[in-house]
């Protein structure tokens, strides 16, 4: 109840402490004055430390959301497209982080949402990152030769918002939903098998929707049940893609939450949620960006460039959160002791979202044309969702070398924080 629209992330982290309602991969700060591990002691909950991905780490909700989790004790492998940027962003802007908690606890890596082996590399990089023997874990852990299974959260945040202009993923897939769908499904899937007991997987969608298309019957025989057409040859419409590629991050939640249920994981739990609206880097792409370009018509064009001349205006009327409280309700997921899998989140609480977001053969099918696309592209998922308990060895997912086109894509690196 304390904890609402304007709430920001470092707020969050202050009351789900002082409420001893933090996650049991968290630190927990002892009683303090600011709430929180700032300038204090930290005492573990546990003896492992908690361990987080977050994609699109490198600018703001999720700049703010590796800043805030590094604060609760954990372990964060920031990944981004640009590691340089990202590097310098860590070292210079996040100010409530001290040097050595972010050489100790954040970690970049290199991957491109927009190509499928950037993806692949980087999830074997994270897979051989977090299975390392490398911590004062206790003692019946010390006497495993091999840890595995030590993410223990994994955060969907990267994404580009209706570029004006129709584009690309490496693999020829409509960038728009290439990025902020396909390519967090692979991610996912290749990470899902080294997930901790009680881990979690959090999309970052919008409210944006419930502006998605309506399920058309050319796309199938007309005796069946009309379906999401995901992929469109000719047509595109920007803020169209952007909104049904938002509807397929909510129902990649809840597909997922079905199918962790399925195969037993009852302790794994997958959300989605609307941060707000927020003027953040999203928006370089869009048709509102100075930097946009545009092939629409001139009436079009006109119209566009009025928009950009009142775009200060336009940000006190249209955006209604901080990037300090666009991060809130992802840290939020993140850090408190429970969440409802399955569910969709605003302003830190499970909000409602639009009825074909809850359809059930709308997400079935979904999950089925993303795993065909990504194998029809010559890319390996693994068979199941989690590895077998017994097996000793970490299986590493390797990538189908049959598309000559794919395998000259310049390799993903992790760096450190030196």
């Amino acid at each position: 109840k304390m904890l609402g629209k304007k709430s920001t992330a470092l707020e969050v982290l202050k009351v789900l402490n002082r409420s001893n309602n933090l996650a049991h991969y968290c630190q927990r700060k002892e009683k303090d004055n600011d709430g929180v591990g700032v300038g204090g002691v930290l005492r573990r909950r546990r003896q492992r430390q908690g361990i987080a991905v977050v994609t699109g780490g490198n600018s703001g909700i999720g700049a703010v959301t590796v800043e805030t989790l590094a604060l609760a004790g954990m372990k964060v492998i920031l990944c981004a497209r640009n590691v340089n940027a990202a590097k310098q962003m860590v070292e210079q802007q996040l100010q409530l982080v001290s040097p050595a908690i972010k050489q100790q606890n954040i970690q970049i890596q290199q991957l491109d949402l927009s190509d499928f082996n950037s993806i692949q590399q980087a999830a074997n990089n994270i897979i051989i990152l977090t299975t390392d023997d490398d911590d004062d874990d206790d003692d019946d852990e010390k006497n495993n030769k091999t840890k595995k299974k030590k993410i223990d959260v994994l955060i969907n945040n990267a994404g580009v918002l209706a570029p004006s202009t129709k584009q690309f993923t490496a693999q020829e897939i409509e960038l728009t939903f290439g990025v902020n769908h396909v390519g967090p499904h692979m991610l996912t899937r290749l990470l899902l098998p080294h997930m901790a007991k009680g881990g979690r997987i959090i999309n970052v969608a919008s409210t944006a929707h419930r502006m998605a298309s309506t399920p058309s019957s050319s796309s199938s025989s007309s005796s069946s049940k009309p379906q999401m057409v995901w992929q469109r040859e000719n047509d595109y419409q920007e803020w169209r893609e952007y909104s049904d590629s938002k509807l397929a991050n909510i129902l990649f939640a809840k597909r997922l939450q079905e199918l962790c249920m399925q195969a037993g994981r009852t302790d794994i739990s997958s959300v989605s949620l609307h941060p707000g609206v927020i003027g953040t880097n999203l928006w370089r792409n869009s048709p509102l960006s100075s930097s946009s370009s545009t092939s629409s018509s001139s009436s079009s064009s006109s119209f566009l460039q009025l928009l950009r001349l009142v775009r200060p205006l336009v940000n006190t009327v249209f955006f209604d959160k901080t990037v300090d409280q666009g991060a809130a309700t992802t840290v939020y997921c993140a850090l408190t002791e429970r969440v409802d899998g399955g569910s969709y989140y605003d302003n830190c609480r499970v909000a409602q979202t639009s009825q074909l977001a809850e359809d059930v053969d709308t997400r079935k099918h979904l999950w089925e044309f993303t795993e065909h696309l990504i194998q029809q592209k010559g890319f390996t998922l693994p068979e199941t969702l989690f590895a077998k308990e017994e097996d000793g060895d970490i299986s590493i997912p390797t990538t189908n070398a049959g598309n000559e086109k794919d395998t000259t894509t310049t390799e993903a690196t992790t760096i450190p924080l030196q």
